[in-house]
């Protein structure tokens, strides 16, 4: 008796699955790991996200920005007066970079630069009044609106999530001691 095919996939309840991730040479994929996690993992971190900036709006507008700048404006947008510097490391970019980007932006009007008035080397960041309240504004929004998403989840979700979120946060500082282990 030859062995039944697998049923169809339903696309809504079966992830899609990869061909194995390619690795750095000399590097493997730990067999234990579903094959399903990482392609599931990141189409669900990545669709909460765009689906979040779609309904709530973007706090940059995509007039011939690139990723990395848009990064660096949300992240300005988010902890105004932040130091060059912190920028870099916050978004894992070498200073060089970030102090590229943060000249286009202030040459565009986009950014606003000043100097730290108690250490004259340390450049402050901070974006112009009208952009800070519409990023405000915005960031209010994305946020009343996952609260309410979240509130119409079943309890056992909500602790579900819960519980997950250390996990995301244990893997985000491994994927950061990941990138300082290549960087040296």
């Amino acid at each position: 008796m030859s062995p039944r095919p697998d049923p169809p996939l339903d696309p809504l309840l079966d992830p899609p699955t990869a061909p194995p991730l390619a690795t750095a040479p000399g590097a493997s994929i730990d067999p234990s790991i579903d094959p399903g996690l990482v392609p599931r993992m990141l189409s669900a971190l990545g669709g909460v996200r765009r689906r979040i900036r779609r309904l709530a709006g973007r706090t940059v507008s995509g007039r011939g920005l690139t990723e990395a700048h848009a990064e660096l404006l949300r992240l300005v947008g988010r902890h105004p007066g932040i130091a060059v510097g912190d920028a870099a490391a916050r978004l894992g970019l070498a200073p060089n970079t970030v102090s590229t980007l943060v000249g286009s932006l202030v040459a565009r009007g986009d950014l606003e630069r000043t100097r730290d008035p108690r250490d004259g080397r340390v450049a402050r960041l901070s974006l112009p009044r009208p952009a800070q309240a519409a990023a405000d504004a915005v960031r209010r929004k994305r946020h009343a609106l996952l609260a309410a998403a979240i509130a119409s989840l079943e309890p056992r979700e909500r602790d579900a999530l819960v519980a997950g979120l250390g996990a995301i946060e244990a893997l985000t500082a491994r994927l950061d001691a990941l990138e300082a282990e290549a960087a040296a």
